[in-house]
Parts: C-alpha cells; sequence; structure tokens
C-alpha cells in the first residue's frame, strides 16, 4: 500500500511498506498552496451551519477554490446563494481572510459579519479614529471623538486628577434600514465615566458608505459590527473557526491525512461523502437530544420493485 497517491511525475520512489520500485504518477488537478514543500493538494472552501449544541453542524455547501481567487471571496459567492433558501440568515463567521470588500457585500444584505480585526505591521492592534460622534442621554447631547481600537468603538474620558483612560463602548442594539446597518452604542455606566456621560447611545454605521471607499477607508478594516469585547462575539465566534475545525476532522479520518484519490472531481466526491456523514452524524445528536423523529430520513428501505408489489396488493 502506497502512502501518498500524489506524486510528481518522472520520478522514482520505493514503497515504504512493501520496498515496490515504482514511477511517479502525477495528479494533473493537485496545486501546491501554504508555500513551498507542500504537498500538492486541492485547496476546498466550505459553508457550514451549526447550533449550540455538540456535534449539530452540517456542512451546507463545499466549493473548489480556483488559484488567484481569494477563499474569502469563494465563501462570500457560495453564502449569497444560501441567503434565499435558508431564510433568516442573521450572519456570517470567517476568519481574518475575510477581506474589507467582501464583509461590505454581506453588510450591504443587512447581515452581521463576525471576525477578527488584523493587526497592523509590527504585530500591533489596529486602531482607527471613526469621527466625532454625537450621543444623546434624555434631553441633553454632547459630542464625543469615537475610535475603533482592535474593532471595539471606544472614546476617552478624563479623572479628577486629569488622566486619560480608554473607554470601550457597549453594543445595545442593531438596526437595519434599507439593507444598511447601524450600532446602537451606549457608554458603560462604569465608575471612570464622569455620572454625566454614563447611559448615553450614538449611532454608528458599520459598513462602508461611497465616502468610505473612494477615500479608501472601508470600514470593515477596523470596525466590526459585533466587536470581539461583545459577549455575543465570544459565544458565536468560539475558540475555533468551525469551518477549520471541521476540514481538520475530515482530514484526521484520511491515511496519513492525505487524499487517497487523484483528480479533483474525486477528491470532491469523496468530499460529498463526509459531507453526507456530518448530516448523518448531526441528526442522531438532534434525536439523542430532543427524542425528536427522524423515521422520515431513517424509514425502512425496501427496493421499488418490491414497493410496487406491496402498495398494488
Amino acid at each position: 500500500m502506497r502512502r501518498n497517491s500524489v506524486v510528481n511525475a518522472n520520478r522514482i520512489y520505493a514503497d515504504e511498506i512493501t520496498g515496490e520500485i515504482f514511477t511517479g504518477r502525477s495528479d494533473p488537478d493537485a496545486k501546491p498552496f501554504h508555500g513551498e514543500g507542500s504537498a500538492p493538494g486541492n485547496y476546498f472552501v466550505s459553508v457550514l451551519i451549526r447550533t449550540e449544541y455538540e456535534h449539530e453542524r452540517i456542512i451546507l455547501d463545499s466549493q473548489y477554490k480556483p488559484d488567484g481567487l481569494n477563499d474569502g471571496t469563494v465563501f462570500t459567492d457560495m453564502a449569497f446563494k444560501l441567503f434565499e433558501p435558508l431564510g433568516n440568515v442573521r450572519g456570517v463567521i470567517y476568519d481574518m481572510a475575510l477581506k474589507a470588500a467582501d464583509q461590505d457585500r454581506v453588510g450591504a444584505t443587512g447581515r452581521h459579519v463576525l471576525c477578527k480585526v488584523p493587526h497592523t505591521k509590527g504585530d500591533r492592534i489596529r486602531s482607527e479614529v471613526v469621527g466625532e460622534r454625537t450621543f444623546t442621554k434624555a434631553t441633553r447631547s454632547f459630542t464625543e471623538v469615537v475610535t475603533a481600537i482592535d474593532g471595539c468603538p471606544t472614546i476617552v474620558v478624563g479623572d479628577i486628577s486629569g488622566e486619560k483612560h480608554v473607554v470601550p463602548l457597549i453594543r445595545k442594539q442593531t438596526r437595519v434600514s434599507k439593507n444598511r446597518m447601524y450600532n446602537v452604542f451606549q457608554i458603560p455606566d462604569d465608575p471612570i465615566v464622569p455620572l454625566s456621560k454614563r447611559g448615553a447611545t450614538t449611532l454608528i454605521r458599520v459598513f462602508s458608505s461611497e465616502a468610505d471607499l473612494t477615500a479608501g477607508k472601508p470600514r470593515p478594516r477596523y470596525l466590526r459590527s459585533i466587536p470581539p469585547n461583545d459577549p455575543d462575539f465570544s459565544r458565536l465566534y468560539g475558540l475555533r473557526e468551525d469551518t477549520e475545525s471541521m476540514h481538520n476532522d475530515y482530514k484526521s479520518r484520511l491515511v496519513n491525512r492525505r487524499a487517497r484519490s487523484v483528480g479533483l472531481a474525486r477528491r470532491e466526491f469523496d468530499l460529498r461523502g463526509y459531507q453526507m456523514h456530518q448530516m448523518l452524524v448531526a441528526l442522531m445528536a438532534w434525536k439523542i437530544r430532543t427524542g425528536g423523529d427522524v423515521s422520515e430520513f431513517l424509514g425502512q428501505w425496501e427496493p421499488p420493485e418490491r414497493a410496487l408489489r406491496r402498495k398494488a396488493a
């Protein structure tokens, strides 16, 4: 048994188990990625959905990533095709490979995008001035300069000694108007904040306007509709991006974590098999948790000709 079915052409290899000598075979569809020295293969991008319960997640779609196309763009294209048939999709989650342009595409549909903000050069936390905003509290209003730090809008307040403090704002509500998303952010009830400003709110648009794009400063580069300090972010995003975890689980089921088939069509067929496997796992997990009826999916099967004879009788 050869340890790897994807090898270079016109080279001589020895099987590590049997000692068999064989010439290399070429997979015309395999492409190296993740740097020089990686084994050749194919890059797939998947869209999945999950509940908050263990094992209840399924792959909705998977697609091969062509060369020269960002995987976040492939993901966004697939997600757009799923928004309508799935119905009430409130947002998407991806890693930092989801560029600002694709985040704006999702945001223009009135949906959230959850992903972390990439650090700037030198591994520094990204900081960008959003602008001067008007805050209101009862009948009083005032202005503050808002700065987005690591995706979260903040203001600076001074204490009685004159020392300055950065205070993150709290997301209280999300509003969508004509597919434009706005967040209501509130100044927290924190002892460091002057009493007259605590609880005041402001409205901030979280995706790019035409002016932002013209200026070359798209908002998703530095601002998040659900910031990482928001309780909903950690609840939804989790410790590891879900699609990456599922792809790792798929590879863990392969011999030596390598595909045993040659050609893109065969590997895609393998992946569809894993997709069906995950559907069954999710179905059984849901049944165990809820006691729900799954007979329509797992009813007793019989050959078509036998079923016809039974119905005729």
